[in-house]
């Protein structure tokens, strides 16, 4: 949906005070339709003047977005002048954000990305130290609550080249899908409006605006770019889109364009984020559930 800017006559003729005796109900009716007029192009909306908040609400898809966590156990072993050293560590942390969007089976199914379901360093080998993995569990921090519930949560299916993961956890009623139409990011175009939804740094239920930068990425044609200054937290975090005033799910925050201080080993943010097209995420989470199917 666009604004339509009508200049002129024509523009002169809507705007006149109308001199009937229409009721004051009516005249209130016929002031906001000539203030603006809408045109219903089918394409995602440049703004967010128009959604009707009666039938959609952040509020609601906020209620579908999860805080995500990881706990790994690893050994480090490496030689130093009195010979080899072997330890033991664990860190647990939370590290970003998911989005339930199916409910089946008994199952509910989050779609995350795949660094939020790992410790990242741990992937990464020095030399002279080898890093074992013993153990690794990714569980969902159920948020409002006095005291926070971890709930289990299996990865079933991921793309670590996308960065992406589809996790599984038992289904309750306080799992909720998100509430609106999945959509179809080959429609997004530089300019259109997006809200992120997130918990940046832990801190839950965020949401940013901003929009469109760019509908690709240089280096991978699956990823777009977002106006706005992606915090570490919202990784795995739902972009909503607005289509003729109504919310739909068109990627998922994937990183933050950083640039590196040229006299320091320091990074600066850009304001500007990364994200997954929406239609490459399902392309993984209808592969696993066609799978499931020829299964039966």
């Amino acid at each position: 949906m666009r604004k339509l800017l009508v200049t002129g006559a024509l523009a002169l003729s809507l705007i006149l005070p109308s001199y009937s005796l229409s009721s004051s109900k009516e005249d209130t009716k016929q002031k906001q339709q000539l203030e603006t007029l809408i045109i219903k192009d089918g394409m995602y909306d440049d703004h967010n003047a128009f959604v009707d908040e009666s039938k959609y609400s952040l509020e609601k898809i906020l209620e579908s977005v999860e805080l995500i966590g990881c706990e790994v156990g690893y050994t480090m072993t490496y030689t130093d002048k009195g010979g080899k050293i072997v330890k033991e560590y664990r860190i647990s942390r939370v590290i970003g954000t998911g989005t339930v969007i199916e409910k089946k089976n008994g199952k509910a199914y989050i779609l995350t990305n795949d660094h939020v379901t790992k410790i990242g360093f741990l992937d990464e080998m020095t030399d002279g130290v080898v890093i074992t993995e013993n153990y690794r569990e990714v569980y969902v921090i159920k948020k409002g609550l006095i005291t926070p519930r971890f709930v289990k949560a299996t990865p079933v299916a991921s793309d670590s080249k996308l960065d992406i993961s589809l996790l599984e956890v038992e289904d309750s009623e306080d799992f909720v899908k998100f509430p609106y139409k999945i959509g179809n990011s080959d429609d997004l175009r530089p300019g259109d409006f997006v809200w992120i939804a997130g918990n940046p740094h832990g801190l839950v239920d965020y949401v940013l605006k901003g929009n469109v930068s760019k509908v690709s990425y240089p280096y991978d044609n699956r990823l777009f770019m977002i106006g706005c200054a992606v915090e570490p937290g919202y990784s795995g975090g739902a972009v909503i889109a607005i289509r003729d005033g109504e919310y739909e799910l068109v990627g998922v925050v994937v990183a933050t364009l950083v640039r590196q201080n040229e006299t320091e080993e320091t990074y600066a943010m850009t304001g500007y984020g990364i994200a997954i097209k929406i239609n490459d995420a399902m392309k993984i989470v209808n592969t696993y559930f066609d799978s499931l199917k020829n299964k039966k």
